[in-house]
């Protein structure tokens, strides 16, 4: 068995890291009690991706991954999250009764994963990826084979992703939303208590 050399420890060591860096976050976003906590434990996820791309040379990936993901998806989340009600309660059990299929989902994607890995003829190591053409004179490492790439092989997840994004959008805005109070319901007595509180410090500073 040869021994590796230095380039080939130093990709290695990348690697390594950017994986670590990169599931350690995820599990943290799952395993976090607090909303808040998950939200933040997304950034070495989004920066992670963002390392594997400019690693396997897909420059442009790269900065769209730090720019759209990190600058304004994550934003988003936590802005998001942080104007839920209750989103920092961590006291509250953070129970799922999807856990079951979530599992068997989540052991069939690493099943596909792990096949598609096997199964794919993957190139000898030392070839240049800017030699490499997706299409005749559309190198895959130019900006127009992302767009070639998206809009006409992989045209149908793409739609699908965005109504995913949608369904998204819809859900948070219906957990977001304050529920109406019926206008012959009687308000609880601590809203009332804290209402009368208000209104007597109101009074007392305008004296």
């Amino acid at each position: 068995m040869e021994a590796m050399t230095t380039q080939e420890i130093v990709h290695y060591s990348i690697f390594a890291l950017l994986a670590l860096v990169t599931v350690g976050g995820a599990i943290k976003v799952a395993a976090s009690r607090s909303m808040i906590h998950a939200a933040f434990w997304l950034f070495p996820v989004f920066a992670g991706v963002a390392g594997f791309y400019l690693y396997l040379g897909a420059q442009f990936l790269a900065a769209i991954q730090v720019l759209i993901y990190i600058g304004a998806i994550l934003l988003l989340i936590v802005f998001a999250v942080t104007l839920t009600r209750n989103a920092a309660d961590t006291d509250e059990a953070q129970s799922n009764r999807f856990v079951i299929p979530v599992v068997l989902a989540a052991l069939l994607l690493v099943v596909a994963l792990v096949g598609a890995a096997v199964i794919t003829p993957w190139r000898e190591a030392g070839v240049d990826i800017d030699r490499l053409l997706l299409a005749p004179g559309v190198p895959v490492t130019d900006v127009s084979a992302v767009g070639l790439t998206l809009l006409q092989q992989y045209l149908l997840p793409f739609e699908i992703a965005s109504v995913l994004l949608l369904a998204a959008m819809i859900g948070a805005i219906v957990l977001a939303r304050k529920e109406r109070r019926a206008p012959d319901e009687a308000l609880p007595a601590e809203e009332i208590m804290a209402h009368d509180e208000r209104t007597e410090a109101y009074t007392e500073l305008t004296r």
